[in-house]
């Protein structure tokens, strides 16, 4: 392990994870049993950031897995809608939201594309 990277302690692990389940720093610094100055000063250590943004990511990548899971659930739900709602508006609101899916995919999927290429460019 390099001599730069920092382990964090006890006391700051538990002070990421109590960021991560607080609204405000002061919850945080009360839910860790420290100091709000102590807080707010591991906030500027970049070991401590780098670990709760790697812990940010980790939920966030858990709620995308959820999210992508049910997927095959709404998009069934919407089309059911789209073919049988009784509704007018229910079944406008569906397809509504279908179109409105479609284009956002396709724009992300652009994006991406685009960002491949000019990333590949700027490695040339």
């Amino acid at each position: 392990m390099s001599e730069n990277v920092r382990v964090l302690t006890p006391k700051q692990r538990r002070g990421v994870s109590a960021i991560l389940e607080s609204s405000t720093i002061g919850e945080a610094a009360e839910l860790s049993k420290v100091n709000y100055r102590t807080v707010t000063r591991w906030l500027s250590l970049p070991a401590f950031t780098q670990e709760l943004r790697a812990q940010q990511a980790a939920i966030i990548d858990r709620a995308a897995g959820r999210f992508v899971q049910g997927l095959d659930l709404a998009l069934d739900t919407l089309e059911e809608l789209m073919r049988s709602a009784t509704s007018e508006g229910v079944r406008r609101m569906a397809a509504s939201e279908w179109i409105n899916q479609c284009m956002n995919i396709r724009e992300a999927t652009d994006i991406e594309k685009r960002l491949s290429i000019l990333e590949k460019r700027l490695l040339l």
